[in-house]
Protein backbone atom coordinates (compact mmCIF):
# COMPACT_ATOMS: atom_id res chain seq x y z
CA UNK A 1 0.00 0.00 0.00
CA UNK A 2 1.92 3.02 -1.33
CA UNK A 3 -0.17 5.56 0.57
CA UNK A 4 0.39 3.85 3.93
CA UNK A 5 4.11 3.49 3.19
CA UNK A 6 4.41 7.23 2.66
CA UNK A 7 2.10 8.05 5.57
CA UNK A 8 4.09 6.00 8.08
CA UNK A 9 7.41 7.39 6.89
CA UNK A 10 6.03 10.92 7.19
CA UNK A 11 4.76 10.31 10.73
CA UNK A 12 8.13 8.94 11.77
CA UNK A 13 10.01 11.94 10.35
CA UNK A 14 7.62 14.39 12.02
CA UNK A 15 8.47 12.82 15.36
CA UNK A 16 12.16 13.34 14.59
CA UNK A 17 11.63 16.99 13.67
CA UNK A 18 9.65 17.54 16.87
CA UNK A 19 12.55 16.12 18.90
CA UNK A 20 14.84 18.81 17.51
CA UNK A 21 12.34 21.55 18.44
CA UNK A 22 11.80 20.07 21.90
CA UNK A 23 15.57 19.82 22.43
CA UNK A 24 15.94 23.43 21.29
CA UNK A 25 13.33 24.41 23.90
CA UNK A 26 15.31 22.78 26.69
CA UNK A 27 13.49 19.47 27.04
CA UNK A 28 15.69 16.55 28.13
CA UNK A 29 16.11 14.79 24.79
CA UNK A 30 18.98 12.34 24.32
CA UNK A 31 21.67 13.93 22.18
CA UNK A 32 21.85 10.83 20.00
CA UNK A 33 18.29 11.62 18.82
CA UNK A 34 19.25 15.13 17.72
CA UNK A 35 22.56 14.27 16.08
CA UNK A 36 23.68 14.23 12.47
CA UNK A 37 22.36 10.66 12.30
CA UNK A 38 18.95 12.24 11.75
CA UNK A 39 19.98 12.57 8.09
CA UNK A 40 18.53 9.07 7.68
CA UNK A 41 15.13 10.60 8.33
CA UNK A 42 15.74 13.16 5.58
CA UNK A 43 15.94 10.20 3.20
CA UNK A 44 12.69 8.91 4.75
CA UNK A 45 10.93 12.24 4.15
CA UNK A 46 12.15 12.27 0.56
CA UNK A 47 11.02 8.66 0.07
CA UNK A 48 7.62 9.69 1.44
CA UNK A 49 7.58 12.42 -1.22
CA UNK A 50 7.49 15.17 1.38
CA UNK A 51 10.17 17.56 0.19
CA UNK A 52 9.08 20.32 2.60
CA UNK A 53 9.41 17.95 5.56
CA UNK A 54 12.90 16.96 4.37
CA UNK A 55 13.83 20.65 4.26
CA UNK A 56 12.27 21.26 7.69
CA UNK A 57 14.37 18.48 9.21
CA UNK A 58 17.52 19.70 7.47
CA UNK A 59 16.93 23.20 8.85
CA UNK A 60 16.18 21.86 12.34
CA UNK A 61 19.43 19.93 12.23
CA UNK A 62 21.42 22.98 11.17
CA UNK A 63 19.73 25.05 13.88
CA UNK A 64 21.12 22.75 16.57
CA UNK A 65 24.37 24.54 17.51
CA UNK A 66 25.75 21.39 19.16
CA UNK A 67 25.08 19.03 16.25
CA UNK A 68 28.68 18.93 15.00
CA UNK A 69 29.92 18.25 18.53
CA UNK A 70 27.89 15.04 18.91
CA UNK A 71 30.24 12.22 17.87
CA UNK A 72 29.21 10.25 14.79
CA UNK A 73 31.14 8.12 12.32
CA UNK A 74 33.10 10.28 9.81
CA UNK A 75 31.12 8.79 6.90
CA UNK A 76 27.84 9.76 8.58
CA UNK A 77 29.23 13.23 9.26
CA UNK A 78 30.17 13.78 5.61
CA UNK A 79 27.05 12.13 4.16
CA UNK A 80 24.71 14.12 6.41
CA UNK A 81 26.30 17.45 5.55
CA UNK A 82 26.26 16.66 1.81
CA UNK A 83 22.59 15.63 1.91
CA UNK A 84 21.57 18.70 3.92
CA UNK A 85 23.44 21.01 1.55
CA UNK A 86 21.78 19.48 -1.52
CA UNK A 87 18.29 19.42 -0.03
CA UNK A 88 18.61 23.08 0.98
CA UNK A 89 20.47 24.14 -2.21
CA UNK A 90 23.29 25.54 -0.09
CA UNK A 91 26.21 27.21 -1.83
CA UNK A 92 28.67 24.81 -0.22
CA UNK A 93 26.98 21.65 -1.56
CA UNK A 94 29.79 20.86 -3.98
CA UNK A 95 32.39 21.08 -1.22
CA UNK A 96 30.25 18.91 1.10
CA UNK A 97 29.87 16.24 -1.60
CA UNK A 98 33.64 16.33 -2.16
CA UNK A 99 34.20 15.67 1.56
CA UNK A 100 31.72 12.78 1.35
CA UNK A 101 33.60 11.37 -1.67
CA UNK A 102 36.86 11.48 0.34
CA UNK A 103 35.30 9.09 2.85
CA UNK A 104 34.97 6.39 0.16
CA UNK A 105 38.67 5.56 0.44
CA UNK A 106 38.24 4.56 4.08
CA UNK A 107 37.75 0.91 5.01
CA UNK A 108 34.17 -0.29 4.54
CA UNK A 109 32.89 2.82 2.77
CA UNK A 110 33.16 1.83 -0.92
CA UNK A 111 29.51 0.70 -0.99
CA UNK A 112 28.44 4.35 -0.70
CA UNK A 113 29.95 5.37 -4.07
CA UNK A 114 26.53 5.34 -5.76
CA UNK A 115 25.24 7.89 -3.26
CA UNK A 116 28.17 10.24 -3.90
CA UNK A 117 27.62 9.84 -7.64
CA UNK A 118 23.89 10.51 -7.21
CA UNK A 119 24.62 13.71 -5.28
CA UNK A 120 26.98 14.88 -8.03
CA UNK A 121 24.45 14.01 -10.75
CA UNK A 122 21.68 15.89 -8.93
CA UNK A 123 23.90 18.96 -8.57
CA UNK A 124 24.71 18.88 -12.29
CA UNK A 125 21.15 17.84 -13.28
CA UNK A 126 22.76 15.00 -15.27
CA UNK A 127 20.03 12.41 -15.93
CA UNK A 128 22.40 9.81 -17.43
CA UNK A 129 24.88 10.03 -14.56
CA UNK A 130 21.99 9.78 -12.11
CA UNK A 131 20.73 6.58 -13.76
CA UNK A 132 24.25 5.10 -13.49
CA UNK A 133 24.42 6.10 -9.82
CA UNK A 134 21.15 4.23 -9.18
CA UNK A 135 22.62 1.14 -10.86
CA UNK A 136 25.62 1.42 -8.52
CA UNK A 137 23.35 1.86 -5.47
CA UNK A 138 21.40 -1.27 -6.40
CA UNK A 139 24.64 -3.21 -7.00
CA UNK A 140 26.02 -2.27 -3.57
CA UNK A 141 22.75 -2.63 -1.70
CA UNK A 142 23.31 -6.32 -0.98
CA UNK A 143 26.45 -5.46 1.02
CA UNK A 144 24.78 -2.59 2.82
CA UNK A 145 21.73 -4.60 3.81
CA UNK A 146 24.02 -7.04 5.62
CA UNK A 147 25.67 -4.14 7.41
CA UNK A 148 24.33 -0.64 7.97
CA UNK A 149 20.80 -1.55 6.77
CA UNK A 150 20.57 -4.86 8.65
CA UNK A 151 17.25 -5.23 10.50
CA UNK A 152 15.79 -2.10 8.93
CA UNK A 153 13.22 -1.45 6.23
CA UNK A 154 16.20 -0.74 3.97
CA UNK A 155 17.01 -4.46 3.98
CA UNK A 156 13.90 -4.90 1.79
CA UNK A 157 13.64 -1.59 -0.04
CA UNK A 158 16.33 0.96 -0.72
CA UNK A 159 14.64 3.88 1.06
CA UNK A 160 17.66 6.10 0.47
CA UNK A 161 17.55 5.31 -3.25
CA UNK A 162 13.83 6.07 -3.42
CA UNK A 163 14.51 9.30 -1.55
CA UNK A 164 17.25 10.26 -4.00
CA UNK A 165 14.95 9.61 -6.96
CA UNK A 166 12.30 11.84 -5.43
CA UNK A 167 14.90 14.51 -4.68
CA UNK A 168 16.06 14.38 -8.32
CA UNK A 169 12.46 14.65 -9.52
CA UNK A 170 11.89 17.65 -7.24
CA UNK A 171 15.00 19.24 -8.77
CA UNK A 172 13.44 18.87 -12.23
CA UNK A 173 15.34 15.82 -13.42
CA UNK A 174 13.93 13.01 -15.54
CA UNK A 175 14.23 9.56 -14.00
CA UNK A 176 13.57 6.41 -16.01
CA UNK A 177 14.33 3.66 -13.51
CA UNK A 178 12.55 0.73 -11.92
CA UNK A 179 13.96 -2.00 -9.69
CA UNK A 180 12.58 -4.31 -7.03
CA UNK A 181 14.37 -2.34 -4.29
CA UNK A 182 13.79 1.10 -5.87
CA UNK A 183 10.34 0.60 -7.42
CA UNK A 184 8.87 3.24 -9.70
CA UNK A 185 5.51 2.95 -7.92
CA UNK A 186 7.07 4.76 -4.92
CA UNK A 187 8.42 7.71 -6.93
CA UNK A 188 7.01 11.22 -6.57
CA UNK A 189 4.14 11.95 -8.90
CA UNK A 190 3.90 15.07 -11.01
CA UNK A 191 1.23 16.67 -8.76
CA UNK A 192 3.42 16.52 -5.65
CA UNK A 193 6.39 18.18 -7.33
CA UNK A 194 4.79 21.53 -8.11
Amino acid sequence: DVQKFKEYLTKSVKVGVSLFYRYENGEPIAKSLVSLLAYKSIFDALAADDFKLAQDLAIAMLNNPEINNIKVHPLDFALSHALIAIVLDNNDAQEKVKLFREQLSKKGNKSFKGFVDAFNAIQKRDNDAFAKSLDEIVKCHARLKRGVFDHTLDAILCIWGIGLVNLALHKGMKVDFDNTIIPRVLFANSESIK
